[in-house]
C-alpha cells in the first residue's frame, strides 16, 4: 500500500500506528480515496468535517445551507477550467451586488 500511494513503508507504519501522533496529508488522504474510490470526506467523521473561508475562518460543515453545500459537491465533479469559470461567475456576482448596494445608498442620500 506504501508504494501505490507514494510513500516510505515506514512513513506507512506511523500513519497506521493509532498512537502515532503522524497524520497523512490531505493531498496523501486524496491520493488513498481514488485508490478505494471514496470521497475524502470518508475519513472524516460529521463533527470534522469543517471548511475554512476566504478570510481563515473555519466553518463547520453542519453550519452550511443545501445549496451550499450543493455548489462544493458540484464543483468537485468540473474540470478545472469549468471551475474557474464558475469561480470568474461568483466573483462577477459580489461584485455587482456591492455595486448595486453603492446605488442603493446613493439613490437615498438624495
Amino acid at each position: 500500500m506504501a508504494k501505490k500511494i507514494g510513500i516510505s513503508h515506514i512513513h506507512y507504519q506511523r500513519l497506521e500506528n493509532p498512537d502515532s501522533p503522524h497524520v497523512p496529508s490531505l493531498k496523501l488522504l486524496g491520493r488513498i480515496s481514488n485508490i478505494f474510490g471514496v470521497h475524502i470526506s470518508y475519513f472524516f467523521t460529521e463533527k470534522d468535517q469543517k471548511i475554512v473561508d476566504e478570510h481563515g475562518n473555519i466553518i463547520p460543515i453542519s453550519k452550511l445551507s443545501g445549496d451550499e453545500i450543493f455548489a462544493l459537491r458540484a464543483m468537485e465533479q468540473l474540470s478545472d477550467p469549468d471551475r474557474e469559470d464558475i469561480r470568474s461567475y461568483i466573483m462577477f456576482k459580489l461584485y455587482q451586488q456591492r455595486e448595486r448596494g453603492k446605488l442603493k445608498e446613493s439613490d437615498s442620500k438624495k
